[in-house]
């Protein structure tokens, strides 16, 4: 056998390793997915045990319900954190989305009422939403802007302009038919639960069915590489952000029926809740994998202690100070993970050269 016998063995070595790598990627995924959950199930348990009232369905539905509009603002925020970048302006969007909302909707005219019809109201706050999102996904994909100093000063910025909007003011007098949003039941279950459901299958369909979520993942896996197989990355990164501004700003209008309300100070912090959540699901911030039921599982974690801890009459500040903490530990174990996933692709390389050069030494 010569040198093409010898490079058509090689060639079967590497794609044998690339099915391993491909094969161990997924398990990686599936493992840190069922980690979560397991998790998930072993802080219900013990809060079931300590106090009895959490078990209640009423107290899982208000948890759940709780979670729901964190929940929406998690599905954009996998996609931005897939690509390895983050949006730190989604709170924001909550806010300026929902008074924007409220105000067309309210028939207050003290407090800028105008009175308009519920799906102008919800059209023009999505929209306010996928605006932001633009702005965000152009400075990052066609300016080369960092994602975090992008999303920090637009989080500024758009804040800072529902403050001005409102002038502090809160919007009421809204619609019932807006309201009963986050009051209407279906099958004894809230609206806003199906809603969260729905927006979820359609987030897990585009990112593991659809060639956006397949570009959404290789860019954050090697974005070079990515360029060079002909994909537009700037669009795909573009489209990632304004997803992530249409879920949050609908997150905000949800958020308007549940307290049937607009506040400008809605969505305020949420922004660290959906990167904690997201990141204890197992996606990565360093970007190229991702999981929609991870991040779900998540929030619903998060939801889960906070409940938890105002059922065991936790001081509010002890409460911040366990889910900073969940914070740090999310973060962490992101980069452990990430550590450990290097070391089995060292080892797979060092293998494959190894068994590489055997056979040359073989035949020559």
């Amino acid at each position: 056998m010569g040198d093409g016998g010898i490079s058509s063995v090689e060639t079967k070595s590497s794609e044998v390793v690339a099915r391993t790598s491909m094969r161990a990627r997924w398990l990686s995924a599936r493992l840190n997915q069922t980690g979560a959950l397991l998790a998930l199930i072993l802080l219900a348990g013990a809060l079931s045990l300590a106090s009895p009232a959490f078990r209640t369905w009423g107290n899982i539905q208000d948890i759940v319900v709780q979670a729901s509009i964190v929940a929406i603002m998690a599905a954009g925020q996998t996609f931005v954190i897939g690509t390895g970048g983050i949006d730190l302006s989604v709170g924001s969007i909550v806010g300026l989305s929902g008074v924007i909302s409220a105000m067309l909707m309210s028939t207050d005219k003290a407090v800028g009422g105008m009175g308009h019809g519920v799906i102008v109201a919800v059209l023009a706050g999505l929209g306010v939403g996928a605006v932001v999102g633009l702005f965000n996904g152009l400075a990052v994909a066609k300016l080369g802007m960092a994602p975090f100093i992008v999303t920090l000063g637009t989080m500024e910025m758009v804040r800072g302009l529902a403050y001005v909007l409102t002038q502090g003011e809160t919007i009421d007098a809204l619609p019932n038919a807006f309201n009963n949003l986050a009051t209407n039941t279906f099958l004894g279950v809230s609206d806003l639960i199906w809603i969260t459901i729905g927006v979820y299958v359609i987030c897990w369909i585009l990112l593991s069915r659809t060639l956006f979520g397949k570009y959404t993942l290789s860019i954050g896996g090697n974005e070079f590489a990515t360029r060079l197989s002909g994909v537009r990355v700037d669009r795909v990164i573009v489209g990632v952000y304004v997803l992530s501004g249409v879920l949050s700003a609908l997150a905000g209008i949800l958020l308007d029926a549940r307290l049937q309300s607009g506040i400008s100070t809605n969505g305020d912090g949420y922004e660290l809740d959906t990167i904690a959540g997201v990141v204890i699901g197992g996606t990565s911030l360093s970007g190229g994998s991702a999981s929609m039921f991870g991040s779900l599982v998540g929030v619903l974690i998060m939801s889960c202690v906070r409940d938890g801890l105002t059922l065991l009459n936790v001081n509010t500040y002890w409460s911040d100070v366990v889910m900073g903490l969940i914070i740090v530990l999310a973060v962490l174990t992101d980069i452990l993970r990430k550590r450990l996933s290097v070391k089995r692709w060292f080892r797979r390389v060092v293998t494959h050269r190894r068994i590489a050069n055997e056979i040359q030494s073989d035949f020559h």
